[in-house]
């Protein structure tokens, strides 16, 4: 047994929950994106039964009228605890485990009083939460041979998002290498950096797989650390628009062109 996380799968000398425990810099190498991060060891989240996340599919929607709809439908002295985590999503807390399984079971249902379409599933997500990163599949282009290792990618994934996942098979196959990533606006993301190996230079190039789009869910794959493709686990950022993407996207395509004139001149 593990002395330092108490876990049986691994000696203490193979443990990584001390690094979990790390505050963590990511995303810096894009020009608004940079975010700090905590991570803690699956086991130790609290579960919380009765949390769960809530998507408006049609209409707008404000905190008030949700509130106001669930008190109509559930429980009119409860405080669900409404919160706004996405333009379109909202943490609710429920008086109860069962109130919370009848919705849980529907696709999709109307509300009474304002007649908002929505959908809720279940989830270990704190009801204080204010913004949530959003996680998807990460191409990196030209890493040199001496640098596709697991940690060596990650190293270097860590400029622009936060890697969670090195798909192994991508490691030793030509093309791309392939790293589940979470970041805060993955539409940010689409340049490279110049990174020197050992004094020699090249331009690493990062792509999102499936698009450069604001809210995109990772597919394919192998699952990564807390199972960040789960439905009930959609990473997304706060507000995307917020970050203004576009000119951070613009400044972050510009550093490879601004690099290759200076040499140039």
């Amino acid at each position: 047994m593990c002395y330092k996380c108490k876990l049986k799968e691994h000696l203490a000398v193979d443990c990584k929950s001390s690094e979990l425990k790390k505050l963590k810099m990511y995303g810096f190498g894009v020009l608004g994106q940079g975010f700090y991060a905590f991570n803690f060891p699956e086991h130790k989240v609290k579960i919380r039964q009765t949390t769960s996340l809530l998507t408006v599919i049609e209409e707008e929607a404000t905190k008030a009228k949700l509130d106001r709809d669930l008190k109509n439908l559930v429980n009119e002295s409860w405080d669900f605890k409404v919160r706004k985590i996405h333009p379109k999503e909202f943490i609710v807390v429920f008086p109860d485990k069962g109130s919370l399984d009848a919705f849980n079971k529907l696709s999709k249902f109307q509300m009474s009083i304002y007649g908002l379409k929505e959908k809720i599933e279940e989830t270990n997500r704190d009801p204080e939460t204010l913004f949530i990163l959003q996680t998807f599949w990460l191409k990196v282009h030209n890493i040199p041979n001496l640098a596709k290792e697991e940690e060596e990618v990650k190293e270097i994934v860590g400029l622009v998002v936060e890697p969670l996942v090195v798909d192994e098979l991508s490691l030793v196959r030509a093309g791309p290498i392939r790293v589940q990533s979470r970041c805060r606006n993955p539409g940010a993301i689409k340049g490279s950096i110049k990174i020197f190996f050992d004094g020699v230079g090249t331009f690493i190039r990062f792509e999102v797989e499936g698009g450069n789009l604001g809210t995109i869910k990772g597919k394919g794959g192998p699952p990564g650390p807390g199972k960040p493709d789960d439905k009930a686990d959609k990473d997304r950022d706060k507000f995307s628009k917020g970050d203004k993407s576009k000119g951070s996207s613009d400044k972050f395509n510009r550093i490879g062109k601004i690099d290759q004139e200076m040499e140039s001149g």
